[in-house]
């Protein structure tokens, strides 16, 4: 685990999670659920299909925030199918504790551990309207790599939806 300095601050912790119990399996399902309310109130449209968990058997990092045993939010970092890199597929921060630096230090977890496999390039695909999403990617150093239109996501037209690159850093 590395700590970020941002978090060694505050009461709660950025620890590696064990996603396959069951108890950690429906609270994170239970901060999915609320975040995904809240994103489908901020973007005028349905909730996302249910999140869904890597197995045991899965290659992928959940990395969770937590103040003694209450989860408030998680993150999901996991191979995609591009050799070399990695996405994040799943980023909730309960809504009541959003914007206090909790998603922020689960995106730094994550880049620590991608940095730590060289030449990782790390996606993550968000709502073009999702404002506070793309300011903590942007912030974190995220760039715009392409954008489209998820189908039927947002009413007839769909939504339009972003995918962002964090490139892999530079080895010396």
């Amino acid at each position: 685990m590395h700590e970020t300095a941002q978090a060694a601050d505050r009461r709660w912790r950025i620890k590696r999670t064990d996603h396959v119990s069951l108890a950690m399996a429906r609270r994170i399902r239970a901060v999915w659920a609320e975040a995904a309310a809240q994103e489908a109130r901020l973007l005028q449209a349905p909730m996302p299909p249910l999140c869904v968990l890597p197995g045991p058997a899965s290659k992928a990092i959940v990395i969770g925030a937590l103040d003694n045993d209450e989860l408030l939010g998680a993150l999901v970092l996991e191979p995609t199918d591009e050799p070399g890199q990695l996405g994040i597929s799943t980023l909730v921060v309960l809504p009541a504790l959003q914007r206090r630096g909790i998603g922020r230090a689960l995106v730094t977890e994550a880049l620590l551990c991608a940095d730590a496999a060289a030449g990782t390039v790390v996606t993550v695909v968000t709502a073009l309207a999702n404002a506070p999403a793309l300011a903590l990617y942007f912030g974190c150093g995220f760039v715009e790599h392409r954008r489209g239109m998820m189908a039927g996501a947002a009413g007839r037209d769909g939504l339009l939806i972003v995918q962002l690159r964090r490139p892999a850093p530079a080895r010396h």
